[in-house]
Parts: C-alpha cells; sequence; structure tokens
C-alpha cells in the first residue's frame, strides 16, 4: 500500500515576524480603543465621571471652572491610570512649577462641606493622577482638616491591600485663605504618592503642609 508523503516546511523568520507584528498591533489597537476621554463641562457630575471612568481614561475638567465637590477616589479593577486634568493642562510645562499667577489655567476643585477633604480615597485606591487642578474649600468659612487625605489611620488600613497607592498630584495648586483654619494641605497615609511641581500655600491658621504617613 502506498503511503502518502506530508512535507512539512518550517515557517520562515520573515513569515513569523509578520504574524508577531500584526498580533502586536491587533493587541494595542484593542487597548487603545478602550482607553476614552470623558470631558466634564462646568456643570457636570465630576464624581459620577470618576466614577464611570476605567483605567487607561482621561477625564478633562474645563480651565478656569469651578466644580463643587468632596471628590472620592474609588477602587477599580484593571491596570493602567486614570487621568483627571485640566483643559489646560498642557500649557503648564512638563517638570516646571507652577504658581497662582497660573490660576487661569487650572481647573477648580472645590469642597463646601466643613471638615470633609476636598479629594479622598476608599480603601486600597490606585493608580490616579491629577494634572492642573486647583484645590481649595468654596470660601475661608469652611473649616477644613486635610484639604487632600490618601489613606486613613492604621486602624483602618489593617492590610496591605486597603493602603491606597500610586497616586499623584501634578503641577497642581493646593491653597486655603487667609483667615481659614486649616492643619494640612495633604495628609498621605499611603503605600506611594507623588507630588510633582506643584505649589501648596496655607496661610493664615494653618499648620503644616504635606505630612506623610508610612506603616
Amino acid at each position: 500500500m502506498a503511503q502518502s508523503a506530508i512535507n512539512v516546511r518550517p515557517l520562515s523568520f520573515v513569515l513569523i515576524h509578520k504574524f508577531l507584528t500584526i498580533a502586536l498591533a491587533l493587541v494595542a489597537g484593542t487597548l487603545s480603543a478602550k482607553a476614552s476621554t470623558i470631558i466634564v463641562p462646568a456643570t457636570g457630575d465630576l464624581q459620577a465621571a470618576i466614577n464611570a471612568a476605567q483605567y487607561g481614561d482621561t477625564i478633562v475638567l474645563q480651565a478656569g471652572a469651578v466644580y463643587t465637590a468632596s471628590v472620592v477616589l474609588p477602587l477599580k479593577s484593571g491596570t493602567g491610570e486614570i487621568v483627571i486634568q485640566s483643559s489646560r493642562s498642557s500649557e503648564l510645562p512638563d517638570g516646571a512649577r507652577v504658581n497662582p499667577a497660573q490660576t487661569t489655567l487650572f481647573s477648580k476643585i472645590q469642597s463646601m462641606i466643613p471638615a470633609e477633604p476636598v479629594v479622598k480615597t476608599v480603601a486600597g485606591a490606585h493608580h490616579y493622577r491629577f494634572v492642573g487642578i486647583e484645590f481649595s474649600t468654596s470660601n475661608a468659612s469652611v473649616v477644613v482638616y486635610d484639604l487632600i487625605r490618601f489613606g486613613e489611620s492604621r486602624f483602618t488600613q489593617t492590610t496591605l491591600s486597603s493602603v491606597p497607592h500610586h497616586l499623584v498630584i501634578d503641577r497642581c495648586y493646593i491653597h486655603g485663605f487667609d483667615t481659614q483654619d486649616v492643619q494640612r494641605a495633604s495628609d498621605s497615609r499611603v503605600e506611594w504618592t507623588g507630588t510633582l511641581s506643584h505649589h501648596q500655600q496655607l496661610p493664615g491658621r494653618s499648620r503644616r503642609e504635606h505630612p506623610v504617613w508610612r506603616g
């Protein structure tokens, strides 16, 4: 009985390279397709935009607009980073310290709830970045202990997974008012945080600017 011969030729290097290039392009295209830009108008709901965002998304706030909110950064699954930035953040040079004279370039997030931070985290929140944001209360009569609070006390954060991490404040302006009672510009009880080229100003009866707690 005659046996049929099967001729198997090895794949060429060029063919393998072409296959891998196409596969990588498809993966990159899929990831890019998932990233969204969420534009929040001056009258928009910032907290709703943050809740809806996924890693890789950018939330754009209008420069000069005031967003009255006590923002909570939720815990999300996935990889990457969620960026919350001013619509004119590109006009703030990377690596150059910002100052109050650039206020028209900032989007303003203001809390009007006494003793509530402008921004705080839930347990384990991670990979958020603020760029070109001005943080303050709505007026000097609002008493606040921490304008930004990343993390909680060691009695609340009892496991490593509950500790927030990879939270970045980049080219932002954090300030109180001349007659305001503010204890801290930011209180960080986290595994990893970064502050890049930002400006903190706590006049009047302010206590401390930027304590960072570890452990």
